[in-house]
């Protein structure tokens, strides 16, 4: 969840190993490095304000891999696996796979 808006749900396992939403990548980069090899991620940017958040993807302004509609369209859930869903314009109906594009 971010910004009170789910961008992705899935279980746990499935969740660390496959994260697809640039905000659970940025979160699973940023665990302390005692938990995990390589240096912790900060992900730029400030979280919004919620009393006049961002139109479109409410973490559009954080995101490094946002493009177009992300500022300007609610992204919907998507299912990208079974039982894995993830609300991010670069999954959906005629968009690549993640690992064409993210990884």
């Amino acid at each position: 969840m971010y910004a009170g808006k789910i961008v992705e749900t899935a279980s746990v396992k499935n969740l660390f190993a496959a994260p697809y939403h640039p905000y659970t990548e940025g979160l699973l980069q940023a665990i302390p490095p005692s938990i995990r090899i390589g240096h912790p991620l900060v992900i730029p940017g400030v979280v919004p304000r919620l009393i006049n958040p961002p139109g479109g993807c409410r973490f559009h302004p954080r995101c490094t891999k946002r493009f177009d509609p992300c500022d300007h369209i609610v992204p919907e859930l998507f299912e990208v696996a079974s039982g894995h869903e993830v609300a991010c314009h670069l999954y959906g109906e005629g968009k690549v796979e993640k690992n064409e594009t993210c990884h």
